[in-house]
C-alpha cells in the first residue's frame, strides 16, 4: 500500500488547517502578525520537508521513521506554545499532533511489522522505533505537567496512541 500521497496530502491538509486556526480573536499588532508568520512558515517548512521525504521514501520502516520525525518536530512546536503561554496554539498543534500519530505514524508501523521478517536486523529496528515513539510520548506529557498544560483532550489522545504503540510492540503470536 502506497502511502506517499495521503501523506503529502495530510501534511498539507495539516498546514493549512492550522493556518486557519491562528486567527487570533483579537487583532496582533504587526510585530505580533510579523513573528507570527515566521513561525508558521518555519513549521510548514519543516513539515513539507518530513513530507517530501516521506515520499522519497523506500519502505515502510523508513516511512515510520519520518513520521516519527515530523510528530517531533510538532512536539517541540507545541511544547514551544506551551512556554509562549498561548494555549489555543498548543489545543491546535496537540491536536495536529496526535492526528500525525494516529494518520502517519501508527499505521505505517502496522504496516512494517506486516512486512518485515521478525529475524531481520530491520525488525529490531522497528522495535527501537517503537519504543522511542513511547519514550517520546512519555517526554511530552512530563514537560506538560511540570508546566500543568497539557488540555485533557490531547492527554487522552496520548494515552490512546500510547496503548496502541504498546499494543504493537508484542511480540507476533
Amino acid at each position: 500500500m502506497n502511502l506517499r500521497p495521503a501523506v503529502v496530502v495530510g501534511v498539507a491538509w495539516l498546514g493549512s488547517a492550522w493556518c486557519a486556526a491562528e486567527a487570533p480573536q483579537t487583532a496582533p499588532t504587526a510585530a505580533e502578525q510579523l513573528r507570527l508568520f515566521q513561525t508558521n512558515r518555519q513549521l510548514l517548512e519543516q513539515l513539507l520537508n518530513h513530507g517530501v521525504r516521506l515520499s522519497e521514501s523506500t519502505s515502510s520502516l523508513q516511512r515510520a521513521e519520518e513520521s516519527r520525525a515530523a510528530t517531533m518536530t510538532l512536539a517541540a512546536a507545541v511544547q514551544a506554545a506551551a512556554r509562549g503561554d498561548t494555549p489555543e496554539r498548543v489545543a491546535e498543534l496537540g491536536d495536529h499532533l496526535g492526528t500525525i500519530w494516529t494518520v502517519a505514524l501508527l499505521p505505517t508501523l502496522t504496516q512494517a511489522r506486516q512486512e518485515i521478517n521478525p529475524e531481520s536486523p530491520e525488525y529490531r529496528r522497528l522495535q527501537h522505533l517503537q519504543q522511542q515513539a513511547i519514550i517520546d510520548i512519555d517526554r511530552i506529557e512530563e514537560q506538560f505537567q511540570q508546566a500543568d498544560s497539557l488540555p485533557p483532550l490531547i492527554r487522552q489522545q496520548l494515552q490512546r496512541i500510547r496503548q496502541q504503540l504498546q499494543d504493537q510492540s508484542e511480540p507476533p503470536r
